[in-house]
């Protein structure tokens, strides 16, 4: 190699190790052939240049090398030796640069549109392993570009566009059959670099020595010995939580814990943990489940099957709790309205001396209606498919069948047993849901006027709290509020004077928008009443107003701020 023109061999004693050993490569993979890239031969071109000429060859632009710099060197040269030989141009890089390739005549044209492919398949490639190990800041700069979280929004576009270039579906789809799920990967990874706030649950600290991106991740319990259960439609018996209906992986999380009810996909019917159809992951058969259950491992109970098991909880972004809290708020005070209108029909009702029997399942009135036309079904038998209504009028008449009245009657008995006990069981479960949606919220005081009679019963037996048979949803949340502060009193650090746990129990946190209803002027009075005692808000008046009521609870809200001097008095 020493003989080569244009190398003095006297020039190499003034050079260092590492400067010698870069002048023997050039020689020894060029052996005096000139090959041009851009202009420039390959040891000339600087590192990002280097990985781009490799990507448009279909060459791999990563190396795990120490000098990674002289392995692509390397790499670059035995291709141009062996493809392109002695002089050879990049045509077909100058053509993907300019948007050309493809367009031009003759054989050339066609090898740059192969070469064009080839590169990409081998971006989308890279791509797939960078996003193997989750590796977004590499992903983006697979081109050669260095891209970091600290990078603008701008220069990271600018980069996923260059890509999403090379390796969309509709381009690549049909060279490169996982086209797909590589320009998926470029997403997530412009998503998590561009917008990191979506991300909350992983936070980078640099990288290690393998360039792996170190994280902090959400603490929960160990899924050791857990199962995803399966859970059925009370009335269909269709499995639900199956990915094709759409349904989360979290969203188990949330239908176990009592926190949502879902509609089934088949008939439409809404059910939570509490109505559904639960089965044993070990012996496939029924089971009662209850929502504190849900860390627990326990046993299904039915015979020949001892095996504990636990229920799978899957990780919920912040972003997906915060958006569940504000739902739980919007749906208890809808409920909380709904019920409050339900109260005041049935309360005109009884001032107007009417009765659902009176109105609704009175024989006569049926058996009119029925006459008339009105009605389908005989309510004497339950005969149906009349012509007109004198045909029905007619059968009326002549409708003493004992055997088909008492068969009748006897249907309508189980149907109403039914209903019942669904509507039982539909009571039971939005009481469940209620309660756990209080403590979703956070459990306080402040938050009790949100709970409906049943769960605040079931809080009273939970708590070990006395609660008559007579009480009142007012009495029940006074008795509640009372020995929840007694209790975060006792929690408190003291000096150990006496008095202090009595002045620590009367001490209620300061009152916050979160814990009112969005609209006070929505509410009656006995609920706005409720809301001051989950407040710990004390009424001057006996019996106040609704006017009262809302500038007590305005003054409390705004005391010590600013606008207080605004509130009229």
């Amino acid at each position: 190699p020493l003989a080569i023109p244009d190398l003095d061999p006297r020039f190499l004693w003034n050079l260092n190790e590492a400067e010698v050993e870069k002048e023997v490569l050039i020689v020894t993979y060029t052996c005096g052939v000139c090959f041009s890239v851009e202009g420039k031969q390959p040891w000339e071109l600087k590192l990002a240049e280097l990985r781009k000429a490799l990507a448009v060859r279909g060459l791999s632009p990563m190396s795990d090398s120490a000098q990674e710099q002289d392995d692509l060197v390397r790499r670059l040269t035995d291709y141009l030796k062996t493809h392109e030989g002695g002089e050879a141009t990049n045509a077909a890089e100058e053509k993907v640069s300019e948007g050309e390739a493809g367009q031009g005549n003759g054989p050339a044209a066609g090898e740059g549109a192969k070469s064009s492919v080839a590169g990409a398949i081998a971006i989308a490639k890279q791509v797939l392993a960078l996003a193997a190990v989750m590796d977004w800041e590499g992903i983006l700069s697979v081109l050669g570009e260095p891209i970091t979280p600290a990078s603008t929004t701008g220069a990271m576009r600018k980069q996923y566009m260059k890509i999403s270039l090379q390796i969309h579906p509709d381009k690549l789809s049909r060279d490169f059959p996982e086209a797909t799920k590589a320009f998926q990967a470029l997403v997530m990874a412009f998503d998590r670099l561009s917008q990191p706030e979506l991300y909350p649950e992983e936070v980078s600290e640099g990288r290690g020595k393998k360039g792996k991106k170190a994280k902090i991740v959400k603490i929960q319990r160990s899924n050791e010995g857990c199962h995803k259960t399966k859970l059925f439609c009370p009335r269909c018996r269709c499995q639900w939580g199956q990915a094709v209906t759409g349904v989360q992986p979290y969203f188990y999380n949330f239908m176990m814990q009592g926190l949502k009810s879902y509609t089934c996909a088949t008939c439409l019917l809404e059910f939570g943990c509490v109505t559904a159809v639960h089965k044993c992951p070990f012996c496939t058969r029924d089971f009662d489940y209850d929502p504190a259950d849900f860390h627990r491992k326990v046993r299904c109970g039915n015979a020949k099957c001892e095996k504990e098991f636990g229920f799978f909880e899957h990780h919920v972004p912040e972003r997906i709790e915060k958006a569940l809290r504000e739902e739980l708020r919007e749906v208890q005070e809808k409920r909380m309205k709904e019920r409050e209108n339900r109260e005041r029909r049935a309360r005109r009702a009884r001032e107007s001396n009417l009765s659902v029997s009176t109105v609704g399942e009175g024989k006569q009135v049926e058996e009119g209606a029925f006459a008339r036309g009105l009605v389908d079904v005989c309510p004497r038998c339950g005969a149906e498919g009349f012509s007109d209504a004198a045909e029905q009028k007619l059968h009326l008449s002549r409708c003493n069948d004992r055997v088909a009245i008492q068969a009748y009657k006897k249907k309508q008995e189980q149907e109403r047993a039914q209903a019942s006990q669904a509507d039982a069981e539909k009571s039971k479960q939005l009481e469940m849901e209620n309660l756990r949606h209080w403590e979703m919220l956070g459990g306080q005081t402040s938050d009790l006027w949100r709970l409906e009679e049943g769960s605040l019963r079931r809080l009273c037996a939970d708590k070990g709290v006395e609660c008559p048979a007579g009480s009142t949803k007012m009495d029940m949340v006074q008795t509640l509020a009372s020995h929840l502060n007694k209790q975060k009193a006792g929690l408190l650090l003291t000096s150990g004077e006496e008095g202090e746990a009595e002045a620590g129990a009367a001490t209620q946190p300061p009152l916050s928008r979160d814990s009112l209803p969005s609209n006070l002027y929505n509410l009656s009075v006995e609920q706005l009443q409720i809301v001051c005692i989950s407040n710990g808000i004390e009424l001057k008046k006996k019996r106040p107003a609704k006017k009262d009521i809302i500038e007590a609870i305005e003054a409390a809200l705004f005391r010590g701020t600013e606008d207080a001097v605004l509130l009229l008095e």
